[in-house]
């Protein structure tokens, strides 16, 4: 089954939250529409998911044990990548409090599996996950990095597409895969995605989430800042 969703005049709309299971929309200021792609704003001397980019989750309807989600973005020319900052990504069903501010998922209320810009471009997956058995993964202050072995240039089109399988409850079989413009980059299966068999284990949603940082001004660009995102 396949949903693929545009962007188009009425984002930001009740119709639109209604539509794409959307419970609350931060930065809206942050965001236009050209052309059908929305292109988010990256204040200069702006951080955090407060100040700056756009966030806003979107829950399903449904919970999966398996899924693909892919998109596109642009960075224009001038993007000041400063220390990084994160991207949309797949979570556990409304999981996305399980992200940043050092909120460690405890294998029964969810993860999230964002994507992060670095310095100079480098893309990761940036992973909020329990602890697996097998010391891989989870268990940190922060999120954890995982690396997709690609550096973006300048106005040019990536195109974003995250498989992952959430494998047994408390077994270290999860899958992770990662093609960045058809290339293979992840591929990995000794990953714990929860504990329990809950709702929370399960996919349940995007959390569409985009900003510099990090949790201080030096994370913040040096100019104003700008991605395209197509195709979701």
């Amino acid at each position: 089954m396949d949903f693929t969703k545009m962007f188009n005049d009425d984002f930001g709309s009740q119709d639109w939250k209604d539509k794409w299971g959307v419970d609350w929309l931060s930065n809206f200021e942050n965001s236009e529409i050209i052309d059908n792609n929305l292109r988010i704003s990256y204040i200069k001397d702006h951080f955090g998911v407060r100040q700056t980019g756009i966030s806003f989750p979107i829950i399903f309807k449904r919970t999966y044990n398996e899924l693909h989600f892919r998109y596109y973005l642009n960075f224009e020319n001038g993007f000041d990548f400063k220390l990084g900052g994160k991207l949309p990504g797949l979570m556990g069903y409304d999981s996305y409090k399980c992200s940043g501010f050092g909120n460690q998922p405890n294998g029964s209320n969810g993860w999230t599996m964002r994507f992060m810009w670095r310095e100079k471009g480098k893309i990761v997956v940036y992973a909020y996950l329990p602890k697996s058995h097998n010391g891989k993964y989870g268990g940190q202050k922060w999120g954890q990095d995982i690396s997709c072995d690609t550096i973006v240039e300048y106005d040019k089109w990536y195109c974003l597409d995250q498989y992952i399988n959430i494998g047994t409850p408390n077994k270290d079989d999860g899958e992770l895969k990662v093609w960045i413009n058809d290339e293979l980059k992840i591929d990995m299966n000794d990953i714990c995605y929860g504990y329990e068999n809950n709702e929370y284990f399960k996919i349940g949603g995007i959390y569409f989430s985009t900003f510099h940082g990090g949790h201080d001004k030096e994370w913040a660009p040096r100019n104003d800042s700008y991605i395209q995102y197509k195709n979701l």
